[in-house]
């Protein structure tokens, strides 16, 4: 049986965590970055699975491989309506800060997964982007416990409904300026659409002197395909 003093780098560590042993786990899956040890500490304490993280290590990368390094920590979902909720949640989390990566995948062997990318380009950058994150987290059980539901752009719900449900090798990026579509091959993944997020194509259409429906316009983007048209 594997435990935490016996644990290895590079896979995931497949047993159960009891909340007592919390910051035990935390302190080696965090990194020694005191916002990801505090992000992991408070999912296993209150039952949020989490599955894969990393603080970002760029001192250890060369001066090209540096400038893409991230940072991350990784949720799974069974989908149930709490689980719902804190899906829509986190995806929306993008359009909150600059820089954050939401990125969402489903398949058989890792169920529902969204993972948020931080930048780490530099020591300690991730830092404050998780610090972030872990806020963002707090308020969400705050608002739950006070019966307060968060807002949610509909476009991002409808992107994680097509993607948690539909069971493909699709994965979908969500960031402040923009949604992206992959097929995955391998372990690669291929980018097959791009649409603008909400607030820039308002915006556009609002200088223009046009409208588009928003609905129509997500829809048409999670339903691309390598056949269709590009964004």
């Amino acid at each position: 049986m594997e435990t935490i003093e016996n644990y290895e780098f590079k896979h995931v560590y497949r047993e159960s965590m009891k909340p007592e042993d919390a910051k035990k786990f935390a302190t080696v899956f965090g990194e020694g970055s005191k916002a990801l040890t505090s992000i992991i500490e408070y999912c296993i304490t209150n039952g949020i699975p989490t599955i894969a993280s990393c603080k970002g290590h760029p001192e250890d990368k060369n001066i090209v491989d540096r400038i893409v390094e991230d940072g991350y920590v990784t949720f799974k979902f069974n989908m149930n309506y709490d689980d719902s909720d804190f899906a829509y949640y986190l995806a929306s989390i993008p359009m909150k800060k600059d820089g954050i990566t939401a990125h969402l995948e489903s398949n058989f062997d890792n169920d529902r997964t969204l993972t948020l990318y931080v930048p780490a380009r530099r020591k300690d950058m991730s830092e404050s982007y998780f610090e972030f994150i872990f806020d963002s987290i707090k308020e969400y059980k705050r608002m739950k416990e006070e019966g307060i539901s968060p807002e949610i752009d509909p476009d991002i719900r409808t992107i994680v409904d097509y993607e948690f449900y539909s069971w493909n090798n699709e994965s979908f990026d969500i960031t402040r300026s923009s949604y992206k579509k992959y097929a995955r091959n391998g372990m690669y993944l291929k980018k097959i659409a791009k649409c603008p997020s909400s607030t820039k194509v308002k915006r556009m259409h609002a200088l223009l002197g046009k409208s588009i429906s928003s609905e129509d316009r997500v829809n048409d983007f999670v339903e691309a395909t390598r056949n269709k048209r590009k964004y």
